[in-house]
């Protein structure tokens, strides 16, 4: 009986503070018991934001500072130098189908090989994967490997997810390679798959009109193997 008398009690008077005193006057009262604790959440609350804030312009610098550094490297040394210095960075992916271009300039095949081969089996853009799988067939067709270039040419022109001048530039190599190496029915099989592409601009006229001057090269061959 006392407990619950004690229990009454006490209830009634946490309602008569709640009648007797408003939000800002309850608030008030809290503070001045428990100042110290709120100040040191504030404390805590700001170091938090600077430290956070610090951390976000210390990242920024460095992302902008690896960007100049991949970007604007210009020879095959600076280009492998700045890869090195920033392997995570975003920018890594362009600056090796770069130092691949560089390779392929030079005649070293195979380093450009290896770098496109870099690109195409890591997470990256995927238009710029595709052109690296372009290049590559180019590569492979000046290392000699002509059915594994032709190969690639041909497979990238059937992709229909390529934009439609990559499928156009592909399908040209391919028809190319087919006709260097006098498989003529092989040729005549991809022009007429470029009859159904679709898509336009500059670039796919571009490649389809040099598709369409090689029909007469397969005509003539056909006649010469009469």
């Amino acid at each position: 009986m006392a407990t619950k008398a004690k229990m009454s009690k006490h209830s009634f008077n946490t309602e008569i503070k709640g009648a007797l005193f408003s939000d800002s006057e309850r608030f008030e009262m809290w503070f001045s018991e428990n100042w110290k604790r709120a100040m040191i959440w504030s404390a805590a609350a700001v170091v938090a934001v600077t430290v956070g804030f610090g951390l976000w312009r210390w990242s920024v610098a460095v992302d902008r500072k690896a960007a100049a550094e991949l970007s604007s490297a210009s020879d095959i040394a600076s280009v492998k130098k700045a890869i090195a210095d920033n392997p995570r960075h975003r920018g890594v992916g362009l600056a090796r189908f770069r130092l691949a271009r560089m390779y392929m300039d030079d005649g070293l095949f195979d380093e450009s090989a290896v770098e496109l081969a870099k690109v195409i089996g890591a997470p990256g853009d995927a238009v710029l994967k595709v052109r690296s799988q372009v290049m590559l067939a180019y590569v492979d067709e000046k290392r000699g490997g002509l059915d594994k270039a032709a190969g690639e040419f041909e497979k990238l022109a059937r992709d229909g997810s390529c934009p439609p001048a990559v499928r156009a530039e592909c399908l040209y190599g391919a028809v190319r390679l087919a006709v260097d190496r006098n498989d003529i029915a092989k040729a005549e099989e991809l022009v007429e798959l470029g009859k159904h592409f679709t898509g336009t601009g500059m670039a796919t006229a571009f490649w389809n009109a040099r598709t369409g001057a090689l029909e007469s090269v397969i005509a003539a061959k056909k006649v010469e193997k009469k």
